[in-house]
């Protein structure tokens, strides 16, 4: 009898390792919607959008996601970053975080209004909706967020400055 349970046991874990390596036929051939690319000269080349990043950013890295979105990944001041722009006809979150956020706050730079929401010292995000370029912005930041380092990282890309 321990013989056959032990059988049945090898039997039911095998079974277990085969299908979990089975692949997803609904996911197997998609392909990844980010394209990384060499620069924000590309960026403007193929979707007409003009991308810049803060002055003293480090480790640039662009990228253009689903033909459509550009986006900049970046380091200021030790504090990893990720902005992204889309032409749209209104604002529209184009950020990809679906995180809940504990502060918000609407905010005014010249012409400008833009919204902040994070959690202190955590993640946070910025969104504001530029009429000349049509386009939506969002610069997310993954920690140290706070009402005054959303405003620094802002107000310098947005272009009233």
């Amino acid at each position: 009898m321990k013989k056959l349970s032990a059988l049945l046991l090898a039997v039911c874990i095998c079974a277990g390792i085969a299908a979990c390596a089975t692949k997803d036929p609904a996911t197997e051939n998609l392909e990844n919607p980010v394209v990384e690319v060499d620069s924000p000269e590309v960026i403007q080349k193929q979707l007409d959008i003009f991308i810049l990043v803060p002055e003293g950013a480090e480790n640039v890295r662009y990228s253009i996601i689903s033909d459509e979105i550009a986006q900049a990944d970046f380091t200021l001041d030790g504090v990893e970053y990720t902005e992204r722009i889309q032409k749209t006809e209104t604002l529209e979150d184009i950020s990809g975080v679906y995180t809940t956020m504990e502060e918000e706050k609407d905010m005014m730079f010249s012409d400008y209004g833009y919204h902040i929401a994070y959690n202190a010292d955590g993640d946070g995000i910025s969104a504001w909706y530029d009429t000349l370029t049509g386009c939506s912005y969002s610069i997310y930041m993954k920690s140290g967020a706070s009402e005054s380092a959303l405003q620094k990282v802002s107000e310098a890309l947005i272009p009233a400055g």
